[in-house]
């Protein structure tokens, strides 16, 4: 459900945001793509960097990074919904950097626990394929959910608390990530190693 979640903060914002734009900050559509692009632009570099920033780091630590990720990504949100557009712009760049943790992280730790779960060679491609299809399930229900969610929260709502409602159930899903997954993870490594 973490890669939901994460994916629901950056796809809630593209049904309801270049009419806010457009309505609210009276910009031209030049700009509005400008703004819409931003997330892209650092959300590029910081994939490359993370790939080989954290070669050879433990899974512990990479999970603390998906953590951290997760728990900050609701203070690009919340800037996305300021009334100001430099923290709407400043809230567009971080959103490029903070998810990008996990969208490139998450795989190989699900991956790598499945592993872990099923060792025997002749069940890991199968873990191995279902590993990544129910990571991109979720990647693809976090956008449908972020594509209803968005738009019908801002009718009923309005942007602003709409983006207050999408930060809450980030950081829900942080502090879920980290009773769930983290300290499972932790659990099924003692149990590992008190049966070695």
């Amino acid at each position: 459900l973490c890669i939901t979640w994460i994916n629901v903060s950056w796809t809630f914002v593209e049904p309801i945001l270049a009419k806010r734009l457009d309505s609210f900050f009276h910009l031209g559509k030049k700009e509005i793509g400008v703004i819409f692009s931003l997330s892209n632009v650092v959300y590029i570099p910081a994939a490359f960097l993370l790939q080989f920033a954290f070669v050879g780091v433990n899974m512990r630590k990479r999970r603390f990074i998906v953590l951290l990720s997760i728990a900050i990504t609701p203070v690009a949100v919340l800037l996305i919904g300021s009334g100001s557009i430099h923290c709407l712009i400043f809230g567009m760049l971080l959103l490029g950097l903070f998810p990008s943790p996990v969208w490139i992280m998450l795989l190989p730790s699900m991956q790598e626990d499945s592993l872990a779960i099923y060792p025997d060679t002749r069940h890991r491609r199968v873990a191995n394929d279902l590993t990544a299809g129910i990571y991109n399930s979720f990647m693809i229900l976090g956008q449908v959910v972020g594509y209803v969610f968005g738009p019908a929260l801002n009718v009923t709502v309005g942007f602003g608390n709409t983006t207050w409602i999408v930060s809450g159930l980030i950081l829900m899903q942080a502090i879920s990530y980290y009773y769930f997954v983290l300290s499972n993870a932790s659990d099924a490594r003692l149990k590992s190693v008190r049966k070695a």
